[in-house]
């Protein structure tokens, strides 16, 4: 190899040496760009965070946390999720930027990250503050810009800057913090094997009950008692659904139970089980809604002489844990009952009879069983 070619030789390696140097380092800013995240320093600061704000066009939600745990405050500090809060604000420390955008104000409506005071904003503004009150993040929060991967996008603009941008996270600001204050909370209020109810009362505001009751597990339906002499029970099973309407409840909403003070009573409702578990709700009415507080107790079922548990029934001490866990999920505080289990808590005996035949209409079917006097477990209160 000659002088000459050795040269050219040289040059080209030195040329390919930067294009490569150049090439090498030239993704590194758009990198770098996607790891910054919006905060830096939040994932360091979760525990410092006392308040979640959330604040759209419309209202305000504020989660707060408290010695008993995290808690609505519009709601006198019902209890949240803790999980739902946790990935709230893991999804704020965990969003990068990937792009920076517009500046200008009179752009922002297009990626939805106006000031929520701007007529007609569709942006959420999100704090964070500490325990003193000091903000320690705090983002205006606008569309979502669909999912790349794993990852889901969304516009965003910090509080008090300019620059909107384009981020991303495991889970997007847009629905990790709702402004609806009860998509908070755990609405579940009650939930058991309805197979496990004995019998049930209605008691109505003028005074008048139902009662309803079963001497096994393995019977079907549902005896009546004083089932009028002219009149019958629209099924065998009409009174079925009332006995079960506690086993699953969720509710609408929730305040403390003292909020309800100047409430009109509407009604009474009781259940017992074969195991001692006996549930009371108290419903009472503001305006068209139906509110209900609830009580639970443990109740030693009573035994004829040589009678045997029903074979459903649960040990007692987990019956007796069980009401307790329960109390100390209701008391003190008064929920929002859907109508159509207020309705099924105040059921009546019209609700429960056929409807009377067009003239000439000749009733077919055996008669609906009735509870013998003196056979029920339950009786009014007094």
């Amino acid at each position: 190899m000659n002088a000459k070619v050795l040269s050219i030789l040289l040059v080209v390696a030195v040329v390919v040496g930067a294009l490569a140097l150049v090439f090498s380092r030239s993704p590194s800013a758009p990198a770098e760009q996607k790891a910054a995240k919006v905060f830096p320093d939040l994932a360091d600061k979760i525990n410092d965070i006392a308040l979640v704000r959330v604040k759209n066009a419309s209202g305000e939600t504020i989660v707060k946390k408290s010695d008993k745990g995290w808690g609505l405050e519009s709601r006198g500090g019902y209890p949240v999720e803790f999980e739902k809060v946790k990935e709230a604000l893991m999804s704020l420390a965990d969003l990068s930027a990937l792009e920076t955008k517009t500046s200008k104000p009179d752009m922002y409506t297009r990626l939805g990250v106006e000031d929520i005071t701007q007529a007609g904003a569709t942006s959420k503004l999100v704090t964070l503050e500490d325990a003193g009150g000091e903000p320690i993040a705090s983002l205006i929060v606008g569309k979502d810009a669909g999912n790349a991967g794993s990852k889901t996008q969304v516009y965003v603009r910090r509080a008090g800057e300019a620059a909107s941008l384009l981020a991303e996270g495991r889970t997007s600001p847009s629905w990790s913090f709702p402004t609806d204050a009860m998509t908070w909370v755990k609405r579940e209020l009650t939930a058991f094997d309805s197979g496990r109810v004995k019998g049930a009362i209605f008691v109505h505001a003028d005074g008048s009950s139902v009662v309803v009751d079963r001497p096994s597990s393995k019977e079907v339906n549902y005896r009546v008692a004083d089932v009028p002499a002219d009149k019958e029970l629209s099924s065998p099973g009409a009174a079925n659904s009332a006995a079960g309407a506690l086993a699953y409840v969720s509710f609408e909403d929730v305040k403390p139970a003292s909020e309800l003070k100047d409430a009109t009573p509407s009604g009474f409702a009781e259940y017992r089980t074969f195991d001692g578990l006996r549930l009371n709700i108290q419903l009472s009415k503001v305006g068209e809604k139906s509110w209900g507080v609830l009580t639970a107790t443990y109740e030693a079922p009573v035994l004829a002489e040589g009678e045997q548990p029903d074979p459903i029934a649960r040990p007692a001490a987990d019956v007796q844990k069980e009401a307790a866990d329960l109390t100390a999920k209701w008391s003190g505080w008064a929920f929002q009952i859907p109508d159509f289990k207020a309705k099924q808590f105040a059921t009546t005996m019209d609700d429960l009879l056929k409807k009377d035949e067009p003239a000439g209409a000749k009733p077919e079917g055996e008669a609906p069983p009735q509870l013998p006097p003196g056979d029920s477990i339950l009786t009014p209160p007094k």
